[in-house]
């Protein structure tokens, strides 16, 4: 407790002093991590704590100890983090993956959430900037790339999702996109149609409900999206 208080003090006299994004390196690696407060959020007790706990994981991403700021990171999607806050979690932690690979790649750890592990470095960098759009501003639509060989959907955010989940997506020419829901039995959960879209950057939410408006239980669940002649499959998952 003593620790925690003097970590909290020193963040405190610290605070002006944060950018909105700080790097911390790890060889040539770089691992960008929120922490923008600003002075009315540095003034309760609760906030210090939340600061001090993100220093804490950045020690051990520091100190290469990447399976703890995995379950770190979990454990902050868990517990109802505000949208800005799970956005950084995801982000944060697609790059403890990528470090724990590059620097540790014996460890061979997986968390929890393992469909929240990039597939590659390329895929983390295009999810990543995907996500930080949806709270630094619209994405530039004109450098999207709409090849109709490149993947249709870009981000399914947030998973895994409490009520709704948002399924973002490019298509390469104007179209009515169709998204269906199905169960772990491959049973149809929900059909969601939208509107005819424009060629570019798109998305489909979907409220967590079945056909008759119920809402579903927590499991893993597929879609599917068909769009301009093409189909993609994936999964999400609900925890309530």
């Amino acid at each position: 407790m003593k620790k925690l208080t003097l970590v909290m003090l020193f963040i405190f006299a610290n605070a002006f002093l944060m950018a909105s994004w700080v790097a911390f390196r790890s060889g040539d690696d770089q691992l960008h991590i929120n922490l923008t407060q600003s002075n009315d959020m540095m003034n309760t007790y609760e906030e210090l704590k939340k600061v001090s706990k993100k220093y804490s994981i950045l020690c051990s991403v520091m100190d290469k100890n990447y399976p703890e700021a995995i379950q770190e990171y979990e454990h902050i999607l868990n517990n109802s983090p505000s949208y800005t806050d799970s956005i950084y979690a995801v982000t944060d932690l697609g790059y403890t993956y990528i470090l724990m690979e590059e620097n540790s790649p014996k460890l061979n750890y997986i968390g929890s959430y393992a469909q929240l592990k990039p597939a590659s470095f390329e895929a983390y960098i295009q999810e990543r900037d995907l996500l930080l759009t949806t709270i630094m501003g619209k994405p530039d639509l004109q450098n999207i790339d709409t090849n109709v060989s490149s993947p249709l959907i870009q981000s399914v955010y947030p998973n895994p999702f409490k009520s709704s989940v948002n399924f973002s997506f490019v298509l390469p020419a104007k179209d009515i996109p169709e998204l269906s829901i199905y169960n772990i039995k491959s049973q149809l959960a929900k059909k969601v149609h939208s509107q005819s879209l424009n060629k570019g950057m798109n998305s489909i939410v979907w409220d967590g409900k079945n056909e008759s408006g119920s809402s579903v239980t927590s499991g893993v669940y597929f879609y599917k999206l068909k769009a301009c002649g093409r189909e993609e499959t994936g999964k999400a998952v609900m925890i309530r």
